[in-house]
């Protein structure tokens, strides 16, 4: 038996089907990566479904990126090693960097370009390389109680996208406060930033909800920057659009929140009435690049079978070849209509203990394809 670390659908010409911390487009193919007898294996299943040894590394591969770079699939390796780029065969790496990375203390991108962008998030250090490894820039993150979350690379305007939350006490009142904030490829210059307002602004407009920016992907396809975030009620700073509120001195005073179709309810699972005691709900949002601006966002919730809503949160999140938006969740108890559900004709049966859920929507304010 292997212990699988990761796992990743991949299609050809860099579109992501379905991926889970990170994707890996090369042929039409799924990589995984394992960890057996003291070292990292890179696995590609083949047509029949039978695994094989593509790759093998000293230390632990824990997270796959890829994507096509003039002409080539590049693939992007996170573990216990650092990060290590390879051509689509995967051998012999391009350029690699030594990082503590081990387990969940990095996440990492890679653009069209090649530029990648690593978040050591136990280290608090944003790091930037061009396409022939050279550190392009580096920062220190995670300061005054900010929490490090996850880092995209935009290769069309050149920006490293960090997102992060930060605990405050506005009139010793906790909350959280969700900030995305977009770098020049250097980090040296503060390109946009979206949701960082003072913990105040949320007090003084009574949206003291806790909000969390947490997952990033860039769809090269569309050019569009996706977030997936958590808030734990409606009265979230997630209302707002993030550029009205940078036109408006990033004070939330005296603003609406977005109007249809930026922020549209098209079903009970986009309306946030009905959860009871504490409860989690996903955030997702479609963002210009360009300027942080929100084209569209919107709240996600699960329903029980009584109809009452159901926590829910944002594990991933990844964009199809169609503009399909694929995130992976985790709710409390069980989805509605559980008992009813089958696979291979089997009845999946009651359980209470929580469900793994994927959400398929066209994110374009009017459909959800499944749930």
């Amino acid at each position: 038996m292997l212990y699988l670390q990761a796992c990743y659908y991949v299609v050809l010409m860099g579109v992501v089907v379905f991926g889970g911390p990170g994707s890996a487009p090369l042929n039409l193919q799924v990589l995984m990566s394992t960890y057996l007898g003291g070292a990292g294996f890179v696995l590609m299943l083949d047509s029949d479904r039978k695994p094989r040894i593509i790759y093998r590394h000293g230390d632990s591969i824990t997270a796959i990126q890829a994507r096509t770079v003039s002409d080539q699939t590049v693939v992007l390796l996170q573990g216990d090693f650092g990060v290590s780029v390879h051509k689509g065969s995967i051998g012999t790496p391009i350029w690699e960097h030594a990082l503590k990375c081990g387990g969940q203390n990095c996440t990492s991108d890679i653009g069209s370009d090649g530029q990648v962008a690593v978040l050591d998030i136990n280290g608090k250090m944003l790091h930037s390389y061009d396409s022939t490894g050279r550190e392009t820039g580096h920062i220190a993150v995670g300061v005054s109680g900010h929490n490090p979350q996850d880092v995209a690379v935009d290769p069309v305007n050149k920006h490293i996208v960090y997102a992060m939350f930060f605990q405050s006490r506005p009139h010793h009142i906790p909350v959280q406060v969700p900030c995305i904030i977009a770098y020049s490829y250097d980090l040296q210059t503060n390109i946009w930033t979206d949701y960082c307002v003072s913990a105040n602004e949320d007090f003084v407009t009574d949206n003291m909800a806790d909000s969390r920016a947490q997952h990033l992907y860039y769809d090269d396809v569309e050019n569009k920057l996706y977030m997936s975030g958590y808030t734990d009620g409606g009265n979230s700073i997630f209302r707002y659009d993030p550029l009205v509120i940078r036109n408006n001195n990033n004070s939330l005073q005296g603003l609406s929140i977005m109007p249809d179709p930026q922020k549209p309810h098209y079903d009970k699972y986009t309306d946030t009435w009905g959860i009871h005691g504490a409860h989690s709900i996903n955030f997702l949002a479609r963002i210009n690049p360009k300027d942080g601006a929100v084209e569209e966002g919107e709240f996600f919730i699960t329903r029980l079978g009584n109809n009452n809503g159901n926590s829910i949160s944002g594990i991933d999140i990844t964009v199809g070849a169609n503009g399909q938006v694929f995130v992976a969740q985790s709710c409390t108890s069980s989805i509605e209509n559980r008992d009813n559900i089958t696979i291979n004709g089997q009845h999946v049966g009651a359980y209470g203990g929580g469900d793994a859920v994927l959400l398929e929507t066209t994110f374009r304010g009017n459909s959800r394809i499944i749930n």
